[in-house]
């Protein structure tokens, strides 16, 4: 089976495209993808150009990509798609603040974003798993500053989606 995505670097994602909306889409393999999710995640990356001067410079260096990733992944940034043959499922975290049942870090929805410590129960008031990528920004934030996100980050489970 064929997966074809399309890449938002405003949020820093992956979308999975409903039909083949690109059938001469880059066919890239699970290195390529790991390399250009780092990538996309990256919060200092948020344009087209900053993609691929990135790439340039992972080019540039010993140990880097080679010539022909470098021109795929030049080619998939400018399309902002590519297909891969297995399906990519982003890496969510909790944020466990407090040794406890009721110690995860809560953020209600839009448009409030407020934070508060409760369960890691996910409702559709209230997000509890998020990504790398908004983990960053939450460092970020002065009313989130006592908190140490690299101490206390778990994984979210397969089974927990």
């Amino acid at each position: 089976m064929v997966y074809y995505y399309k890449i938002d670097l405003k949020k820093g994602n992956f979308i999975l495209s409903e039909h083949d909306a690109d059938e001469h889409a880059v066919f890239l393999e699970y290195f390529d993808v790991e390399f250009l999710r780092r990538m996309v995640e990256n919060r200092f990356i948020n344009s087209t150009l900053e993609c691929l001067d990135y790439l340039r410079g992972d080019l540039e260096v010993e140990g880097g990509i080679d010539v022909e990733n470098y021109y795929s992944l030049s080619k998939v940034i400018v399309n902002r798609s590519f297909k891969t043959d297995f399906e990519i499922v982003k890496q969510r975290y909790y944020v466990h603040v407090l040794p406890q049942k009721k110690g995860y870090l809560n953020m209600s929805q839009a448009p409030t974003n407020e934070f508060y410590i409760d369960t890691k129960g996910e409702t559709g008031e209230f997000k509890t798993k998020f990504t790398k990528k908004e983990i960053e920004v939450f460092k970020e934030m002065p009313s989130l500053k006592g908190i140490n996100f690299d101490e206390c980050l778990e994984e979210v489970e397969d089974d927990e989606w």
